[in-house]
């Protein structure tokens, strides 16, 4: 059980029952004992909070929009375990010999499942090809770019190509039974596209056009010239959280603690991939310093 994730519906995270274990544990394996025993149902328990994380300050809508020859698709697909027709699961272990107890406690775990979506804190057959973007004149073509489950797709923004992407996907999906998710996938198209084409384009997609694509690994998707202002965005996250910080009395052990587990996890990923310019790195030493020391 991670110790500071969100928060259930009860408001009680992780790290309570790390600490209280010793008082709410006998209570806590009864009731696994009356779930195992089927006395009682998981449906009260097994119910999950989803909290947005926005990617822009501020946030008043779920989706911004924008106008923008060359594109850039961020497919989603629907994830498998979205797609399990339930009856087959339970249809498999009968036919491995589970007991039939076993199965209606599995089938209640996954076929009861809830989840609640928190916004600000409130529960609420001839396949052509496509032309990728170079980049640089004398550079590859780029094409797609793959990574885990996540596809990103780049392509000259033209009728001729979006066809042939969809002939693609529409190909891929029938022969793997996978689905791509058109509400999540997003296009973004480059500043000099014009509005009439960007908008054909995006009917023959069937996905929206975004004018940021946000974040991906946590690393800003669009780039400016200056690397202290793209990479600025490192140093505000570490300063909210030694300003939350400041709010404990701490000794100076938990203090380390905390820059070595959480602040300097910060900038580990973004570190591995880029080269920090030196201002920016004393800058952020000398905050942690001055938490270190104060």
């Amino acid at each position: 059980m991670g110790t500071l994730k969100v928060p259930g519906p009860d408001g009680f995270q992780g790290v309570f029952y790390h600490s209280f274990w010793d008082i709410i544990s006998q209570e806590v394996n009864g009731m696994k004992a009356d779930f195992m025993n089927g006395r009682i149902s998981l449906r009260r328990l097994n119910l999950t909070n989803i909290v947005l994380i926005p990617k822009t300050q501020n946030p008043e809508l779920l989706r911004k929009v924008k106008k923008s020859y060359e594109l850039g698709i961020k497919l989603d697909m629907n994830k498998a375990y979205d797609r399990v027709e339930w009856d087959i699961l339970m249809a498999v272990m009968v036919k491995m010999g589970f007991d039939s107890k076993w199965v209606d406690l599995v089938m209640s775990c996954v076929t009861i499942v809830e989840f609640l979506v928190l916004i600000n804190g409130q529960p609420a057959s001839d396949m052509g090809y496509i032309e990728g973007v170079k980049l640089c004149a004398n550079g590859h073509c780029l094409s797609h770019l793959l990574f885990a489950n996540d596809t990103l797709i780049f392509l000259k923004a033209r009728r001729s190509n979006c066809q042939n992407v969809v002939k693609i996907l529409d190909a891929y999906c029938k022969a793997f039974g996978q689905e791509v998710n058109l509400q999540k996938s997003i296009i973004y198209f480059g500043a000099n596209t014009p509005k009439t084409v960007w908008e054909e384009l995006c009917r023959i997609l069937r996905m929206p056009n975004v004018d940021d694509p946000g974040r991906y690994l946590g690393v800003p998707a669009l780039w400016g010239c200056s690397k202290d202002e793209t990479l600025g965005y490192v140093k505000e996250r570490i300063l909210r959280k030694i300003q939350g910080w400041k709010k404990w009395w701490l000794f100076q052990a938990g203090r380390a603690i905390l820059i070595k587990a959480v602040a300097q996890a910060v900038s580990s990923y973004p570190m591995s991939v880029f080269k920090f310019p030196n201002n920016l790195c004393k800058e952020i030493d000398a905050a942690l310093a001055k938490f270190w020391w104060r």
